[in-house]
């Protein structure tokens, strides 16, 4: 079958099957090709161009060959078959309908057909479970010989509806595409197509332990769907024990040919219940789908990259999808909420893709998480480099290659042993407005080509300046680097925070061992120990240093443009232990930690120029989106003097980094000391005003010290 470009090549006769009256598929193919995928037209393949003006369910006009070219068709195309053959049963009225391709159904299958333990999450009522019927049909069907497929699924229930649903799609195909007889099993829990050796086995939840565990040893079968798995029973006990009994099988049906791997499909659960969490973890852990994986050359070079950027040792590929992706109006979803009488908790978990933390709270202030949780965007492009690794971007890819090429950035990286129990994360933000550009996660890394990666962002990103954690892999990192730097003729000093440089202005002597144009080459080893941020329990780079204040300020005044689903997910789910705000038990907060040391850096950065960063431009353009309107002539009055304040802040800073004179540097700074203590923070933002001043102070200090003009 056509999965990735190269494979047309492997069939000559292949053809675009534009003129298919299915015209879901082309609408598709052309939203990825908009999406700018090369390898867009693959669902629309087409192997014998023969068939191509051919209704698959007009039997009295087909002759026998030109079925029998369907049938074959059929057996070497998933496409046709989902495209041309795959009808819906109707809900109302007798006539079935068409399968509409979207988003979600495509990548789910694409994903499945190279093998990717894959998890759709999708809103209810958006066919996430005729995706999965559709597919299973067909194994049965056509595809699987002599080969068993697996359903777990929450109860009774929805096993009945599952088994019963694949009847009767089968039952639609023409007659001669019908293998099913009479001695085929035709109840409520299993399917079996005999003449092709095929059995469909079905499992509800267990409440007893034991139960859970004695199920999951029977489900020895290459291709297993777990449905609507937050909510199945024991799940943690019988997902284990059910992965490592089809083991076995995934091998002989990878020997034979057969169709093979596994599916999660659910809607969001609660994560106050054992179930939820578990189903959490693998949604939280998992590769985020983007559809630039259509354009990878091979598979594997896409298992290399579904390892490198998953968050776990087992890799799961997360697909996930709003109704917007789907492409349901915001109407629809009002209605769908309001004939279910659906709300709260329930509402966001069912429609609106969250998962509840039920009885959970967090210590932030519920209009700060209001804030984050609203800031919530799709990426605009994802970037997979030539080394695999992943970064979500979200402005498109037009200004990342071109105007953000000259804008100052900070990178901050939270660090890990990067072995496949933690991330390494990475947040790109714009040193102006404070917001998130990009956020990368990755996990079993070489650490050394890991810092080629990063190399090469601080060589494209000519202003940027990275931050690192100083543990775990941080110092192999930053060694690293330190070396890469040199080679291309840059200081590492100017690209990389280091304490060298911020603390300057209190160890002055150690900083002019390097602010000279004879810099002794055996520097960057004395002053290695000095890159990165090194969390500790106390001190200058402490943990509560990046929480605390620092928290509460990045969501006060970034929060708006975090953006992020992952990183406003790990704020959201922040706890407060033994007094301290921290992850709870089996959560990460690697993203969280990344994009709080960029705002740490852009408020607590001293000698910024030194990086080549005006002290005008940090948070300069950071606009709050809560200060509401006017409502009468006071408060507009009040709105008036707080801008007229910043305006004399802005020309007292401007006036400060001109004056030559000792006095009026000392009344000038006490002066916007005094009007930053008037300023309301709520309206404006002052946030770098001290680093501004301590920064001024160090410059200005220096030159009246080598003029003597005072």
């Amino acid at each position: 079958m056509i999965l990735f470009a190269k494979d047309w090549g492997r069939y000559p006769t292949a053809i675009l099957h534009l003129s298919t009256t299915n015209t879901s598929f082309v609408t598709y193919a052309a939203k990825l090709k908009k999406m700018g995928i090369k390898n867009h037209a693959f669902p629309l393949a087409l192997i014998n161009p023969l068939i191509k003006d051919l209704d698959p369910y007009d039997e009295a006009s087909l002759s026998n060959e030109q079925k029998s070219m369907i049938i074959e068709e059929v057996k070497i195309n998933p496409w046709y078959f989902f495209r041309e053959v795959m009808r819906v049963p109707a809900k109302a009225g007798v006539n079935p309908n068409k399968f509409e391709a979207n988003r979600g159904n495509i990548s789910l299958y694409w994903a499945f057909f190279n093998h990717i333990t894959s998890l759709l999450i999708q809103p209810r009522q958006t066919g996430k479970s005729v995706s999965t019927y559709a597919l299973d049909s067909a194994i049965l069907g056509f595809w699987g010989h002599n080969s068993d497929l697996t359903l777990l699924t929450k109860d009774d229930t929805l096993r009945t509806i599952a088994v019963e649903s694949i009847k009767e799609i089968m039952n639609e195909w023409p007659d001669y595409l019908k293998l099913k007889t009479k001695k085929d099993k035709n109840n409520s829990m299993e399917i079996t197509v005999e003449l092709l050796g095929n059995k469909y086995l079905t499992a509800v939840g267990q409440a007893s332990p034991k139960a859970a565990f004695k199920i999951a040893r029977g489900l020895t079968t290459p291709r297993r769907h777990i449905d609507e798995f937050g909510y199945v029973a024991n799940i943690d006990i019988t997902l284990p024990a059910m992965l490592a009994a089809g083991g076995a099988a995934n091998d002989e049906a990878k020997a034979s040919g057969n169709p093979y791997g596994t599916i999660f499909t659910t809607t969001a659960a609660f994560r106050n219940s054992k179930e939820g969490e578990f189903a959490y973890n693998i949604f939280k852990n998992g590769v985020p789908w983007t559809e630039e994986f259509y354009d990878v050359d091979t598979i594997e070079e896409l298992n290399d990259i579904l390892v490198k950027n998953s968050h776990s040792k087992s890799v799961v590929l997360v697909l996930e999808f709003n109704h917007r992706q789907l492409g349901k109006t915001d109407e629809w979803l009002n209605k769908k909420m309001s004939d279910a009488m659906s709300e709260g908790d329930s509402a966001e978990a069912d429609y609106l893709n969250q998962w509840p933390l039920g009885s959970g709270s967090s210590p932030l202030d519920k209009n700060l998480i209001k804030k984050l949780t609203e800031s919530r965007m799709d990426p605009s492009y994802t970037d997979i480099s030539s080394l695999g690794y992943i970064i979500r971007w979200f402005v498109p890819d037009t200004y990342v290659e071109g105007a953000l090429l000259d804008k100052s950035l900070i990178l901050t990286l939270d660090t890990s042993d990067a072995i496949g129990t933690d991330d390494i994360a990475l947040s790109i933000r714009d040193v102006r407005t404070g917001e998130t550009l990009g956020v990368g996660q990755f996990n079993e890394t070489n650490t050394i080509t890991f810092s080629k990666f990063i190399f090469s962002l601080l060589m494209k990103f000519k202003k940027s300046v990275v931050m690192i954690e100083r543990r775990s892999t941080g110092t192999s990192i930053m060694d690293s680097l330190i070396l890469l730097l040199l080679e291309a003729g840059e200081d590492p000093f100017k690209r990389m925070f280091n304490w060298v440089v911020q603390e300057s202005d209190i160890k002055s002597r150690r900083f002019a061992e390097i602010n000279t144009s004879r810099r002794d080459p055996n520097v960057y080893t004395k002053f290695r120990k000095e890159f990165g941020y090194a969390t500790s329990g106390s001190g200058r780079a402490s943990r509560d240093k990046i929480y605390g204040d620092n928290l509460i300020n990045s969501l006060k005044y970034t929060g708006a443009v975090a953006r992020d689903k992952v990183l406003i997910g790990q704020i959201s789910g922040l706890k407060t232990k033994n007094g301290r705000i921290d992850h709870d038990y089996n959560e990460h907060d690697d993203v969280a930690i990344a994009w709080l040391l960029g705002y740490w850096f852009l408020t607590n950065v001293k000698n910024g120029s030194f990086y080549g960063l005006s002290i005008n431009e940090i948070l300069s353009d950071v606009v709050l989106n809560d200060t509401g309107i006017a409502e009468d002539l006071d408060q507009k009055y009040y709105m008036e003097q707080q801008k007229a304040i910043k305006l004399e802040i802005d020309n007292l800073i401007r006036k400060l980094k001109d004056t030559n004179n000792l006095v009026e540097l000392i009344y000038t700074t006490n002066r916007v000391k005094y009007l930053n203590s008037k300023l309301d923070i709520e309206i404006s933002n002052s946030l770098n005003i001290e680093s501004m001043l301590s920064e001024i102070k160090t410059i200005k200090e220096k030159e009246l010290r080598a003029n003597r003009t005072y």
